[in-house]
Order: structure tokens, then C-alpha cells, then sequence
């Protein structure tokens, strides 16, 4: 893994902050919340005719950067930093992703240059637990096929979406809805995405009143409103979703945390200035101690994040923009850009880990980060009986090891999944929970006004949580598909 950024990443991020340095500051910040958009149309035309950002990730070909997800999450860092409420999350990291994947040659070439180029703003109109990140996203959360959710049934040559959708990102505001509906009734249900324009009628948007103001949401409700359908219909929309979330994880993960170390540096400052008993209170140890904390849960967040933007750049075709053949989501049950494992003996290609199974080469040690393979001894290379470790206090029967057989079956995850970036959104909410708290607290009586900045980061952190988490869920799901308490039979 090479740490270091880019040239072109090092000149979006300083772009990106001297822009916002400029036209979002504490005073442009919150008479942009008041707006009935919620967002400041003029900064998000600088945003997107200066720098391109929402078309970071979309190929060259439909006007965009032809970035990855690390460029995406290198400038959400930046909008955290600001909390710029703008329409870069809906669009750029939650939208445009699935118009890429998922709709046809004529629906990319018309929808995609319109996005990349700031005129499309776009929303997906569906709850957060489609995204796969605290639980399967194959349960009822769009219908099920029963009442709930959004319903799709067809007239003629036209379909038709009933039902009704809370906490929309920037749904009140978009131009373009994506919604994901339930089509087939009970017996054949499926999931298909549908685009509805804003002025389809029908449709009804109300913004609602939030914790977090710099994250406008809103009630999108659809009472037999005719939409497109997206694509073909024969992809695997809630797999298409869940790599969604992956990607929006990671970026979610470095917003946090721009957002920590901004709220981090405000406590700093004022720690330094503020004087009591003659001498700045950032002199007194206990005040030390508690910054000395934030900063090491913050950088350490910062460290998962970075890494997670990484793996997410280095995966393949897929997250830089290039769809699978013929515009439809992988197989279910796949992951996109892996390829054949590596020789053995041989280090995997960036960006891809081991093949489950095989081991290093005899006397080598696993690459750093990975586990030897199940049933292999990382110092010898041989397999103990059955495949599988000893029971605790036995050690190994001694003689010819037995064939090598199959592992034992397991049941696969119902998506496609990857833990390391919810795992990476987990420690990031965290680390600006605990950051935005500790600036209420060391900022004194201020901190907690209406006047002062830090209570926005605090509300960024609770509402974040909130929308995309909780934490534990984050870990606990991560860790359900990983497997790691899985029960295993020993064989001696």
C-alpha cells in the first residue's frame, strides 16, 4: 500500500479547502441551511464548474474526472472539514454510482454529463438499510411485496410507484429521485430502480426538520407516479446497492473525520487563548491529556478511513467508473475486480487479498494484515488434522496429516460485502463523537450556544449516527459477515 497522495489528489484537496475557506465560512454556512434548498446553489456551480467535483468518479466519457472513490472521499475530508451542506453526497457518491451501473447506454449518455457537470442533482429515495451496512439489505425495508415502502406495478407500457419514503437526503431538493420499489407483488417480488423527475405528478416532497441542519432530509411520498424504469431490469439491485455502501461508507468515514480533526483544531485554539489562573488552560495537564486522547482517536480513525479509500480505489474496473459488460450489477453473491488468486509464494495485486485458503509459500510468513489460511500452521506450513486448530490445551496428532479436504461449508453472505469500510465509518463516527464532545466541553459556557460553531459538529455526529449507524451495529454486522464469531467444529 503506498500512503502517499497524488499530485492531482494533493491539488484537489488544497483546491478544494481554499474554495470553501472563502465561500463557506461560519456566516455563508448557516444562511445556507435557511434556504428552502438547504444548500447554496451559487457554491455548488463554483464547486462543480471549478473542480468537477460531482463527476470525481464518473469516466471521462460522460464529462467526468475519471477518478475513484479516493478522490471522492479526499473531498469529502474537505466538506466535513467545512461542513458544507451541498449536494455532493446524494449526487456524487449515492446517485451517480448507480446510474453508471445500472442504466442503459442512452440513460448514462443522457443523465451522467448533466450530473458531472453540476445541472442534475439527484437523490436516492430509500432508507439507509438499503445501503447493507447494519443488517442484509434483502428483508422488507422498500415493501417486501406486502404494504410499506414503495410499490411498482405496471399500466400498459408505463409504471407506476405508490407509497412513501422519510429521511431522504436532499430529497426535497433534487432534481431527479432514484427509487428503489418492489415490482411482482408477494409470489414473483423483486427490487427494481426507477427515476422519477422532481415535477412528476404525484409526487409530493416535504423537507423535513432535522438535528443535523447541515444534512437537509426530507418525506418523499409517490401516489401512483409514472417513472423509468433504470436499466433493464435484470440486474441485482439490492447487490448493486450494497457495493453502494462500501463506497459511500468510505466516503461517510472521511467526512467524519475532516469534520473531527476540524472540531479538534477549533479546541486547540481556544484552549491556547483562553487564559484562567494566569495561564492559558492549554498548559494544565488534565486539559492536555484529554486533547492528547481526541487527537490519538482521531488520527487512528483518519488511518482507517485512508485505508479504506485506498482498498476501494484499488479494486478494479468497477470503482473507477467502469461498469461490468453489458451495464448490469455482478452476479449475486460475486464481488467485482477479483480476479484469479495469486501463485503461491507470490504477493497479491494491490488492492487484492489472498485467495480464502491458500496459503504462503512454505517458510514464508502471511502478508502483513492477513491470517494464515484455515487448518495451516504459519510457521511450518502443514495442516493439523482435520484442517483445524487443536482444542485448547491438546496439541496436534503427530504422524501423516490426512488428506486435504474441502472446508467446511459455510453459508454465504446474502450481498456482496466488504467489513473494512463500515468498520472505517464505525471508528470515524466515533472519533467525532468523542471529538465534538470534548470542544463543547473544553470550549466552557460558549460551547454549547446557538452563536458558536462547535454545537454544528456535535449535531453532525449525533445525526450521522443516527442516519447511517448506530456504531455497534456497524461492527456487529462487519463482523457477522466476516465470520469472526462463527462457531467451527474441531476435529481431533
Amino acid at each position: 500500500m503506498d500512503a502517499g497522495l497524488t499530485a492531482e489528489q494533493v491539488e484537489i484537496r488544497r483546491t478544494l479547502r481554499e474554495l470553501l475557506h472563502k465561500r463557506c465560512g461560519p456566516e455563508e454556512l448557516r444562511a445556507a441551511v435557511d434556504t428552502p434548498a438547504g444548500h447554496d446553489p451559487v457554491l455548488w456551480t463554483v464547486l462543480s464548474d471549478q473542480l468537477g467535483l460531482p463527476g470525481l468518479a464518473l469516466p471521462e466519457r460522460f464529462d467526468g474526472v475519471g477518478g475513484s472513490v479516493t478522490e471522492l472521499a479526499l473531498a469529502a475530508e474537505e466538506l466535513g472539514r467545512a461542513l458544507a451542506p451541498t449536494p455532493f453526497l446524494a449526487t456524487a457518491v449515492l446517485a451517480a454510482p448507480l446510474v453508471l451501473a445500472l442504466g442503459t447506454d442512452a440513460q448514462r449518455a443522457d443523465l451522467l454529463p448533466r450530473i458531472a457537470g453540476g445541472c442534475l442533482t439527484c437523490a436516492l429515495a430509500a432508507p439507509t438499510a438499503c445501503l447493507a451496512l447494519t443488517g442484509d439489505n434483502r428483508g422488507d425495508w422498500a415493501g417486501g411485496g406486502r404494504a410499506g415502502g414503495v410499490q411498482a406495478r405496471r399500466s400498459g407500457a408505463e409504471w407506476l410507484l405508490y407509497g412513501e419514503v422519510d429521511r431522504v437526503l436532499d430529497g426535497h431538493s433534487a432534481d431527479l429521485l432514484l427509487v428503489p420499489a418492489h415490482t411482482g407483488g408477494y409470489a414473483r417480488s423483486r427490487t427494481d430502480l426507477f427515476l422519477v423527475p422532481s415535477d412528476a405528478p404525484g409526487l409530493v416532497r416535504t423537507r423535513l426538520t432535522t438535528l443535523d441542519q447541515t444534512r437537509p432530509l426530507a418525506r418523499v411520498q409517490l401516489r401512483n407516479v409514472r417513472a423509468e424504469l433504470l436499466g433493464t431490469g435484470d440486474a441485482d439491485v439490492p447487490a448493486a446497492l450494497s457495493l453502494l455502501g462500501a463506497s459511500a461508507a468510505t466516503v461517510l468515514a472521511c467526512e467524519a473525520v475532516g469534520a473531527a480533526a476540524r472540531a479538534l483544531e477549533l479546541t486547540v485554539d481556544h484552549t491556547r487563548q483562553r487564559e484562567q489562573f494566569g495561564r492559558p488552560i492549554a498548559s494544565f495537564q488534565a486539559v492536555k491529556h484529554r486533547l492528547a486522547d481526541v487527537y490519538v482517536q482521531v488520527e487512528a480513525a483518519r488511518s482507517a478511513a485512508y485505508y479504506a479509500a485506498w482498498a476501494a480505489g484499488a479494486t478494479g474496473a468497477t470503482d473507477r467508473g467502469e461498469p461490468p459488460a453489458g451495464g448490469e450489477s455482478p452476479a449475486r453473491g460475486e464481488s467485482p475486480g477479483r480476479g484469479e488468486p495469486p501463485a503461491r509464494g507470490e504477493f497479491p495485486a494491490r488492492g487484492e487479498p489472498p485467495a480464502r485458503g491458500e496459503p504462503p509459500a512454505r517458510g514464508e510468513f502471511p502478508a502483513r494484515g492477513e491470517s494464515p489460511a484455515r487448518g495451516e500452521s504459519p510457521a511450518r506450513g502443514k495442516p493439523l488434522a482435520g484442517g483445524e486448530p487443536p482444542a485448547r490445551g491438546e496439541s496436534p496428532t503427530r504422524g501423516e496429516p490426512p488428506a486435504r479436504g474441502e472446508p467446511p461449508a459455510r453459508k454465504a453472505p446474502p450481498t456482496p460485502h466488504d467489513p473494512i469500510a463500515p468498520l472505517a465509518l464505525a471508528q470515524a463516527l466515533e472519533a467525532l463523537r468523542v471529538a465534538s464532545a470534548e470542544a463543547i466541553q473544553l470550549h466552557g459556557g460558549i460551547g454549547f450556544t446557538w452563536e458558536h460553531g462547535a454545537q454544528l459538529y456535535f449535531k453532525r455526529a449525533a445525526g450521522d449516527e443516527l442516519l447511517f449507524g448506530p456504531v455497534h451495529r456497524l461492527r456487529g454486522y462487519a463482523a457477522e459477515v466476516a465470520r469472526l464469531f462463527e462457531a467451527a467444529e474441531v476435529t481431533v
